[in-house]
Formats: structure tokens, sequence, C-alpha cells
């Protein structure tokens, strides 16, 4: 069975931890980047809750990386906001589902 898994800061990530998300903790540039080759290389997470701060640091990778290949990536703002990223994904996804944006 697959794992759900969120890939944050300590302080953002514990609350997902606490409600028994597997809790995958960076808190450098480099340290993100390895936990995501861990990530893609293990093939045990379903869904990664990835926090938004990330993002543009493993744009790069996730584009590298077949669909098929990954799992399923969810964009969350981080305690001290977000920088848009996780909304126009969801604005992206619903605008593909039901061919609208939503406002």
């Amino acid at each position: 069975m697959a794992k759900a898994g969120i890939l944050g800061r300590r302080e953002d990530a514990a609350l997902f931890y606490a409600l028994g998300v597997e809790a995958i903790f960076a808190e450098t540039e480099t340290q993100a980047r390895a936990a995501f080759e861990t990530i893609l290389k293990q093939q045990e997470y379903g869904v990664l809750f990835l926090m938004e701060e990330w993002f543009p640091v493993l744009r790069g990778q996730i584009g590298a990386c077949p669909p098929e290949k990954r799992p399923l990536i969810v964009l969350l703002p981080g305690r001290s906001g977000g920088a848009g990223y996780a909304a126009d994904a969801l604005d992206a996804a619903v605008q593909r589902a039901i061919g609208m944006q939503m406002t």
C-alpha cells in the first residue's frame, strides 16, 4: 500500500506527522533535494505533500521525473503563508478538470 508523506521544515511538517502522515524533514535546499531523490528512489509514496517553500528548489527534479514514476504532489503553503504556487497549482487543476477558472 502506498504511503502519504510530507516534505518540509520541522515546524510545518510536524502537525502532519501527528496525524499519521510520514514526515520527511528538510531545513535546507540541499536536504530538500536529497530527500526528494530518496522519495523517488523508494517509490513507496502515493501522495507527497510538499511545502510550497521547496517547490522552486525541486521544480527541475519534479519536471524531469515522469508523472507515473513519482507520487502525486500536493503543494501546501507554510505557516508564514505562501508564494502563490499552491494556489496557482490548484487553479490549474480545477481548470483542467472542469474547463473553467474558479476565482
